[in-house]
């Protein structure tokens, strides 16, 4: 997914909204198929932090921003890696069992 949002660093998440968006579902696809999380939609309170109401929640409950870490990825580029963002979730969620 990196490369792929790495396509559209110079358009900006703005233009393409729903191509990220679709970007930030599929890797949270990933998450709830390979590695047992589950979709949620977070507290109202929370939505504002996130900037979106859904996400994905771990095992052990730790919860994914998955949509707004592709849009952070066409922003911001490698320092924002979809992949090092999916290691350190899955590292953290095992740690904590």
């Amino acid at each position: 997914m990196d490369e792929v949002l790495a396509a559209f660093e110079s358009v900006g998440s703005d233009d393409i909204a729903e191509v990220v968006f679709l970007a930030g579902f599929y890797i949270g696809e990933v998450f709830v198929r390979a590695q047992g999380y589950r979709w949620v939609e977070v507290p109202a309170d929370v939505a504002p932090l996130f900037g979106f109401r859904h996400a994905v929640q771990g095992p052990r409950g730790n919860i994914a921003n998955v949509l707004g870490r592709a849009f952070k990825r066409v922003e911001n580029g490698d320092e924002d890696s979809v992949a090092f963002f999916a290691e350190g979730e899955i590292a953290g969620d095992a740690r904590d069992g």
